[in-house]
C-alpha cells in the first residue's frame, strides 16, 4: 500500500517557559487542543512536560501526603512548583 503524504499527522510541539503559570498552562492546552506542555530553560532545553493528568491531579487528590496543592498554589511558574516538589 502506497502511503500518501495527505495522509500524515502533524503535531503541533506547544512549549512554555519555567516562569509560565499553571492556570497560562492549562490555557495553551485549551487553546491548542494538547494533552501535554514542554516547559523548557533559559537556553531552551527541555526541563519538564505538564500534562492534563497532573492538572487533574490537583482537583482530584486528596491525599496529605501529596504536594500538589503545595506545588502548584496560584500564581507559581513551573519552575518555582519545581523547586517546592524538591
Amino acid at each position: 500500500m502506497a502511503r500518501n503524504s495527505a495522509s500524515r499527522t502533524f503535531v503541533e510541539l506547544i512549549f512554555a517557559r519555567a516562569e509560565t503559570t499553571l492556570g497560562r498552562l492549562v490555557a495553551l492546552m485549551a487553546t491548542h487542543s494538547i494533552h501535554h506542555v514542554y516547559v523548557i530553560d533559559e537556553d531552551d532545553a527541555p526541563i519538564a512536560v505538564i500534562t492534563s493528568t497532573d492538572v487533574l491531579r490537583l482537583f482530584v487528590v486528596d491525599d496529605e501526603d501529596c504536594m500538589w496543592n503545595v506545588v502548584w498554589a496560584p500564581g507559581r511558574g513551573v519552575e518555582e512548583a519545581m523547586e517546592a516538589r524538591e
